[in-house]
């Protein structure tokens, strides 16, 4: 079997079974990241962030001054897996992580940051999926990358296709058609809703976790 997976994973990644298990596997993002530059970082009492590109174009572009600056504050991210890689940074747990329930982690975080500020780390095309309940003077946003869907799409045919987000969906149905033989996978409901309803694709597998455990889940169940 050969599976494609929409992001680039490291030597400690468990997608690497599949190899040991003699199956193809295709790790690549489809698009392309931009940092964008910053000096400030707005005053809040939260720092939250929505991924791990993020979390690295962020601390990235920190002088030492600004990261003691920041070390008190409170931090929150989406998925266990940006929660790793945060503690690399910081040198501790955040103090929230979102889970696959967004309805509910949204109003977990709302009764945990009721009149705190809240900065938003975040891509310029980010979904903004957090800001909804807070209130314009307890929110700031700090935009860090962009991402584009890439030129180079070359992707050979598999049987299994994990989709990590919407613009690794959209670069790779931009590029080859629907083929009702292959089998789907998506990161969450709003990857699947865009499957659905913009890639046409009939039946997606939504997975119930960001980390790489229940993404092998769906794979086993999808062979």
């Amino acid at each position: 079997m050969k599976v494609f997976i929409s992001r680039d994973i490291d030597e400690n990644s468990l997608f690497l079974k599949l190899s040991e298990l003699g199956h193809t596997l295709i790790a690549k993002s489809l698009i392309e990241i931009e940092r964008i530059p910053f000096t400030a970082v707005p005053a809040s009492d939260w720092l939250f962030f929505y991924s791990k590109n993020g979390i690295h174009h962020f601390f990235e572009q920190l002088n030492e001054l600004q990261k003691e600056n920041l070390a008190h504050l409170r931090y929150g991210v989406m998925g266990e897996g940006s929660a790793q890689y945060l503690k690399k940074y910081i040198g501790r747990n955040p103090d929230f992580v979102s889970d696959m329930d967004i309805e509910a982690s949204k109003r977990k975080f709302e009764l945990m940051t009721q009149g705190q500020r809240i900065l938003f780390v975040k891509a310029a095309d980010s979904r903004a999926s957090f800001e909804s309940f807070v209130g314009p003077q307890y929110k700031a946003s700090l935009i860090v990358y962009s991402n584009v869907c890439s030129n180079n799409v070359i992707i050979p045919y598999c049987n299994i296709l994990l989709f990590t987000s919407p613009l690794n969906a959209q670069a790779y149905y931009s590029t080859y058609p629907y083929d009702a033989s292959q089998k789907v996978i998506s990161i969450g409901k709003t990857t699947t809703l865009y499957l659905q309803d913009k890639c046409g694709v009939k039946k997606v597998i939504t997975s119930h976790g960001y980390d790489d455990k229940h993404l092998m889940a769906c794979i086993n169940d999808a062979f």
